[in-house]
């Protein structure tokens, strides 16, 4: 027919890196830089900016802490720990050395020599055919961006609240990101950047939330309102999907829903096999508030009980009272099943109260 058009969906393929379908409105996240203005000072001003920098970097700690505590709890210790990563960065020697001389040589405000710093190191980082060292390339920067609002006298970004579902674009998403979205409400996620073994990814699948990443420039082709089917299985974003679309990913739903009906049956089911002899399937937990997850999944009792939450993030060492309360607690959630306890596994990566100079801890610049 003269002047008729006929829909057609278009079609982005990324990394699916977190398993599932969405269907939605997209909300388009663009980065937004922070300006930092360079300007003069003088000699005698050093100890001053000195003094910004260190009150910038301890504050910036705490905010990662708070963080790490936050995804702790709502997701897991094992995921918190992507934060150590950040703490590492604001409270890297070398870094921080750079700092202080380049800031005594050019003679410029602190913000602009840190942003120097640490941008260079990021694009070093960024250079290596390493993912995971690519990986903290992304770290440094998203610690970066905290600082500088920091010196700045601003509070930390946050995601704008929605109260409505919708698929998250956005250029990347850092763990400081995580831990501020609205998580009811996000239905998928997208990102420019990332790869399978990003913090997208990891953050995305412990969530359970479908994801695709690598989708190179998906934030300057997209609007939001706009509708998209994301399948974190294969790595499709579609846009505008046609209805014979929209049919086929039912099906395909369709049948996932049938496998995890089947597989919770199976959940309820004894572990034996044909003959006779029973293998025990136990759960690993690493909050007190992981129980409840033990028995809704079918697990005989707890193989492994991670301890170290009640080292980390606090100012004193546990005493022997609290944590025999704390695996008392427990166990008795999950009598008469066994509970296994690993005391603690600190370490390089994990440091509890008590191990360090808290006058260095405290203060980075010392």
């Amino acid at each position: 027919m003269s002047g008729a058009t006929t829909p057609k969906e278009t079609r982005f393929e990324g990394a699916g890196v977190s398993p599932g379908i969405a269907l939605g409105k997209v909300h388009v996240v663009r980065d937004e830089f922070d300006e930092v203005v360079r300007y003069p000072i003088a000699s005698s001003q050093v100890p001053d900016e000195i003094g910004r920098f260190e009150t910038a970097l301890i504050q910036t700690r705490m905010q990662i802490l708070e963080m790490q505590q936050r995804i702790a709890e709502s997701i897991g210790a094992k995921d918190a720990a992507i934060f150590d990563a950040h703490l590492l960065v604001v409270e890297d020697r070398t870094l921080i050395d750079e700092v202080l001389r380049k800031l005594e040589t050019d003679l410029c405000n602190v913000e602009w020599v840190f942003q120097e710093v640490a941008t260079r190191y990021a694009e070093t980082l960024n250079k290596i055919d390493d993912p995971y060292l690519r990986e903290r390339a992304l770290d440094i920067q998203d610690v970066t961006k905290r600082v500088i609002r920091n010196l700045q006298g601003k509070a930390p970004k946050t995601f704008i609240p929605l109260d409505e579902p919708h698929i998250l674009v956005t250029h990347n998403l850092t763990p400081s990101d995580t831990a501020s979205i609205d998580r009811a409400n996000v239905l998928g996620i997208a990102t420019d950047l990332g790869s399978r073994t990003s913090h997208t990814a990891i953050l995305a699948r412990s969530l359970n939330i479908p994801a695709i990443v690598g989708l190179h420039d998906i934030t300057a082709k997209l609007e939001t309102g706009q509708q998209v089917l994301l399948d974190g299985n294969d790595g499709w974003l579609i846009l505008d999907p046609m209805p014979e679309t929209l049919a086929q990913y039912a099906k395909i739903e369709s049948r996932r829903a049938r496998v995890t009906a089947q597989l919770k049956e199976l959940r309820e089911t004894t572990s034996t096999t044909r003959d006779g002899r029973h293998i025990v399937l136990s759960a690993n937990i690493e909050l007190p508030e992981d129980v409840d997850a033990v028995k809704a999944n079918g697990a005989e009792g707890i193989g492994l009980y991670r301890t170290e939450f009640l080292y980390l993030n606090r100012p004193t060492l546990p005493t022997e009272e609290e944590q025999y309360r704390t695996y008392r607690k427990v166990a008795e959630r999950v009598c008469p099943e066994p509970l296994l306890i690993r005391t603690f596994d600190l370490g390089g990566d994990k440091f509890a109260p008590g191990t360090v100079d808290h006058g260095d801890e405290l203060n980075p610049l010392l």
